[in-house]
Parts: structure tokens; sequence; C-alpha cells
């Protein structure tokens, strides 16, 4: 699949392509663990799949092959059995599930905000009572309305609705991401050397420049695959990506000295 994607895509960062990378990954995390927990969390990319999949199956071989009479929308209870959440409960706090809610967090985060923000990655709706006045007027149970920049006036009657009923979103900050100790205690854990905050790491950002000095003037100015400036806290917070560079490169005894000095 992998493979697919970089021949069909080439060099697009397309939203499809994100949400597929997604579910490549997702998979090989899972593989055969049965976490429902995870259905809810994850709802919006599986419907983006699913339509996506529709879109290029008749795209390339024609509506013949639509499979929209043969998938109806799935219906959902909007009250839980105590019992379920209590079952959700104990498989939420799980090392499974959160090993795997690390990377969905870590995932969602590294994404641009235009792939984010696309329906092509993740589609998100909000369902809304459908009120006819007579028998006949409201046939049809789901209908969806499709996004129109060439009519803001209709758009901004909708946003409205979707204001009564928008539930409350609290933001993680920095899903995913690492202090220095944690980096730190990674790279002893992993290599089996002493490896201090203070020192050690202090030396292998400046060796690789990920980030300027404390006394910048421009602390923003990192190499984001690696690290990032944290506005609220005025620090610095590194990547997984960070961790596996370091423990690439360290694993070099040559070049582990050349980067931290003889004395480890």
């Amino acid at each position: 699949m992998s493979r697919c994607i970089n021949e069909y895509f080439k060099a697009q960062n397309s939203p499809v392509r994100e949400n597929l990378r997604f579910f490549i990954d997702l998979r090989n995390k899972i593989e055969h663990r049965f976490l429902p927990a995870l259905d809810l969390k994850i709802l919006g990319e599986c419907q983006a799949l699913l339509l996506n999949y529709e879109k290029l199956l008749t795209k390339k071989f024609g509506e013949d092959y639509s499979l929209g009479e043969s998938l109806a929308i799935p219906l959902q209870l909007l009250t839980v059995d105590p019992k379920w959440k209590n079952k959700i409960l104990k498989e939420i706090q799980s090392r499974e599930y959160k090993a795997v809610k690390k990377y969905i967090d870590t995932f969602r985060y590294s994404l641009d905000e235009t792939v984010w923000d696309n329906s092509e990655y993740s589609f998100r709706i909000f369902l809304v009572p459908k009120l006819g006045n007579s028998q006949r007027s409201a046939d049809i149970a789901v209908e969806f309305i499709p996004y129109d920049k060439d009519n803001p006036e209709e758009m901004e009657k909708y946003k409205k609705v979707v204001a009564f009923i928008k539930g409350k979103q609290v933001p993680v900050v920095n899903p995913g991401k690492l202090k220095p100790g944690n980096v730190s205690q990674r790279i002893e854990q992993t290599l089996g050397i002493t490896f201090h905050p203070s020192s050690h790491h202090a030396r292998c950002w400046k060796y690789y420049k990920v980030r300027p000095s404390s006394n910048s003037k421009s602390p923003e100015k990192t190499k984001i695959k690696y690290c990032q400036y944290d506005v609220a806290h005025g620090d610095y917070v590194y990547t997984e990506e960070w961790v596996k560079f370091l423990i690439s490169e360290l694993s070099d005894i040559k070049k582990r000295k050349e980067v931290l000095g003889k004395k480890e």
C-alpha cells in the first residue's frame, strides 16, 4: 500500500494521501489487537477513508461500481450503557491503548493545518434534525450539504445552527512532545550510556543546530522536525524523530565522541 501511494501521488502532499498513511501506520501498531475504545476517536478519519475510496472507485471505473446504494450511514446511540462505559475505561487505561493513542495524537499534530481541516483527511460533521412541514417533505433522513464558498450567506446560517450544538473541545498542548529530561532518559535506556539533559543533550542540540541559543531574539527558529518552541512556557520541546535521530547518530562510538566530547 505504501508503494502504491508513492506511485500514485508522487510528490503531492494530498489530504487523501495523509489519510491513507495514517491508517497504514495505525494498522501496523494495532495489528490483531481489539481496541473498540478507539472507534469514536478515529471516526472522522474512517468516514473520510470510505468517501475517498468511493470517489476514486467511481472516477476510475464509472458510476456502475459505486457503493453508494450498498452502504448506508451507520446508526449510533447518543447514550452510553454504564457497563460498556466501564469496559471502555479499562481499555483506555491499558498500555496498548495508550501507545496507539500517542501515535494518533502525534500524527495529527504533525499535519499541516490545510490537511487537518480538509474533509478528505477527516470527515467531521454535525447532525442537525431535519424538519419537514408535511409527511413527504422529509423523505431523505440524512442529507449532506457541501460547503459552498460562493454562497456565504447560506453557509453563515448553518454556522449559526452549529454554534448551538457544538461541544466544547479541550485542546491538548504539545501532544507527543518531549522535555530534555525525557529525551535523555530514552537515550540512556537505549544506548546504556550516561546522558545528562543539561550537558550531553545541550551539546547535541548545539552540534546539530536544531534550535537557537537561550538568549536568541528569534527562539522560534528551530528545525521543527526535531524541536519546537513553546511560547507559553518559554522553553523547547522535542520530537520522537529527535530521539530516533540521536539514537542512530550516537550508536556510532566515533560520532558519539565527536558530539559529546571524549569524556561522556
